[in-house]
């Protein structure tokens, strides 16, 4: 029985963890790095006991002290150099000179991704269970608990786990040389502001007592919030992940706006009972602004989706019409996630405003802000216009200069000169001040920003709502062409350009 047991466990293991956990033995950076650790940890147990007062039992807060160190010593390693080193090894894989994984494996990109994320986190929990002792010896040295040090433990490696699933996440892009360079430093600035959060976290929470709380709902209640939000993160990095490596020709949106409803969902329920549970409405006006933006992720992404869907995905397509229809809103195509993203930001609106002017259903009814409520309301408006535009603008205008995988990249520079050329533009040719009302209202109104300006809202709402139903009228013919060329392989029109390339010809007999 338990050999039957191992052979099935021996035949499904992830062969991706077996590869990278090999090279991490055989190579000479993680150990380099485990010995390192070990020094640095041992110097500082060694310093503490040597040249403070805790032998003599007049230093109360040594220990404390002494964990703030190790904890520096293990979120430094762990969070700089793991996902340093999983993020480059993802990279070198990715690039042209290195295809075999990518490429010529059989091995799913589900898969692929799941085992780097799996051999690193092994990494961390043998770096983890390097330092716990250090950690626990800290108790016998007095002015910290044993709860706030498996506090400190638990957060430092939650942190650790979501700073892994970005590197890979970043490292799954394959851009030019200059945006790789752009990225890795963006990578660098967000793993050190990371460490700088998680520390100085942790000694707050260690000076407030956090282990003295750690019986009651109070501490429970938001700390299983932030696990449930860490989970969700790392998730949807790995859902990211995973459409970036695969195919060209697969459906890379289905998992994606699956996930992306399904946070949704569990984001609205979660802000509903917590604004419930505390009786603040500050909660649900955070929400409205989280899900806008989340809307308007989706809105960027679906602008460098495809138009036309080849053999691969139609095969997939329902031949019903009413499934058909529904469907279209998952599957990968511009026209189909714009929509979706707009059904959410809509929906989301929607629940918003039944909020706001509810009956007494609950012992108290606090509004959400109105400035917060009428931003939430702007945002999606300013963020379809400007994504449409940058769609019309590559497919008419700018088709032979930015590729419709660009089409992102174009949307980001219009909303960046909208948002900073124009204020420009009011000082610098009109001579008008950016905070005076009377003479620059003009140029806030294609800033979204101009929505947190009491001066500028109504205005800015105006202008985004028009902006927005002339390029709906305008977009009105591609998103119905799309819908129209949404059908099963064997429906499709003799004429429509499929997004698979062609097979080779044969080859002539000799």
């Amino acid at each position: 029985m338990i050999g039957m047991i191992s052979h099935k466990l021996d035949s499904n293991i992830n062969p991706i963890v077996l590869k990278e956990l090999r090279q991490a033995v055989k190579g000479r950076f993680i150990a380099a790095v485990l010995m390192l650790f070990l020094i640095v940890s041992l110097l500082v147990l060694g310093g503490f006991l040597l040249f403070s007062d805790v032998s003599r039992g007049t230093d109360l807060g040594s220990g404390r002290v002494a964990l703030y160190f190790f904890q520096a010593v293990l979120v430094i390693t762990c969070i700089l150099f793991l996902p340093l080193y999983a993020g480059i090894r993802m990279a070198f894989e990715r690039s042209d000179m290195n295809t075999d994984l990518m490429f010529i494996t059989t091995i799913p990109p589900r898969a692929v991704i799941w085992g780097k994320l799996l051999a690193t986190t092994l990494l961390a929990v043998l770096i983890y269970s390097a330092c716990m002792p250090f950690m626990t010896l800290t108790y016998l040295m007095r002015g910290v608990d044993l709860p706030s040090i498996f506090f400190v433990l638990g957060l430092g490696f939650i942190v650790v786990l979501v700073a892994i699933h970005l590197a890979i996440f970043v490292a799954s892009i394959t851009p030019s040389l200059v945006a790789r360079v752009l990225l890795g430093l963006g990578l660098m600035g967000t793993l050190l502001m990371m460490i700088g959060y998680t520390i100085a976290g942790s000694a707050a929470a260690v000076e407030f007592g956090i282990g003295s709380t750690m019986g009651n709902w109070d501490f429970w209640g938001p700390a299983l919030t932030v696990i449930a939000f860490a989970v969700l993160l790392m998730g949807q990095m790995f859902v990211f992940s995973v459409a970036l490596i695969k195919p060209p020709s697969a459906n890379k949106a289905l998992p994606v706006r699956l996930y992306m409803s399904a946070v949704w969902l569990i984001g609205t329920i979660a802000a509903l009972l917590w604004a419930i549970e505390i009786q603040q409405a500050e909660v649900l006006g955070v929400w409205l602004i989280l899900t806008m933006l989340y809307a308007v992720l989706g809105m960027l992404i679906a602008t460098s989706e495809r138009e036309n869907w080849g053999v691969r995905i139609a095969r997939t397509i329902p031949e019903n019409p009413i499934k058909r229809w529904m469907v279209f809103f998952l599957y990968s195509g511009s026209g189909g996630g714009m929509l979706w993203a707009v059904g959410m930001a809509l929906t989301t609106a929607l629940l918003g405003m039944v909020w706001q002017h509810q009956p007494d259903w609950f012992s108290w009814h606090h509004e959400i802000d109105s400035e917060v409520f009428a931003g939430a309301m702007g945002i999606p408006l300013y963020a379809f216009a400007y994504c449409m535009t940058s769609i019309m603008l590559q497919r008419y205008v700018l088709r032979g200069f930015i590729r419709k995988s660009h089409t992102w990249a174009l949307a980001l520079i219009l909303i960046a000169a909208g948002t900073v050329f124009t204020l420009f533009v009011g000082q610098l040719i009109m001579n008008a001040s950016p905070w005076d009302s009377r003479n620059a209202t003009i140029f806030w109104l294609p800033n979204p920003f101009g929505l947190a300006s009491d001066d500028y809202r109504f205005s800015c709402m105006v202008f985004a709502a028009t902006w927005a139903s002339v390029m709906l009228l305008i977009s009105v013919p591609w998103f119905v062409g799309q819908l129209d060329r949404f059908r099963p392989h064997q429906d499709q029109p003799a004429n429509d350009s499929a997004a698979d390339p062609p097979p080779p010809p044969p080859v002539p007999s000799v």
